[in-house]
């Protein structure tokens, strides 16, 4: 099923994955700004993101809180975002927002 939809995506929204990898870039760029978040330069749609080991539950659960779905591992502690048709920059700019209520930036 999962083969499916990399196929259906590479057929019909080539055009357009580009934007979810620009996306995926403003997001790791938005995220490193956080001294409690550790960055990796995304290369796809997928930006990994390690979260410092005290505040990683707490981070996660406020993510899920707000709606925002992020791929765990490690006790919360390696984090997984990804960018794709049905993120907005509207979207994407709401979850950096949640970002910044949780370290009290804004």
């Amino acid at each position: 099923m999962r083969a499916a939809a990399g196929l259906y995506a590479l057929e019909h929204n080539t055009d357009r994955l580009l934007d979810d990898h620009k996306r995926a870039q403003k997001l790791a760029r938005d995220l490193s700004a956080f001294t409690d978040l550790t960055v990796s330069t995304p290369d796809t749609n997928m930006v990994f993101v390690n979260v410092a080991k005290d505040i990683a539950s707490a981070f996660s659960e406020h993510l899920a809180q707000h709606g925002i779905g992020v791929t765990s591992a490690y006790g919360a502690t390696r984090q997984r975002w990804v960018t794709h048709l049905d993120i907005s920059d509207e979207a994407l700019e709401t979850a950096l927002a949640v970002v910044h209520d949780f370290f009290g930036t804004r």
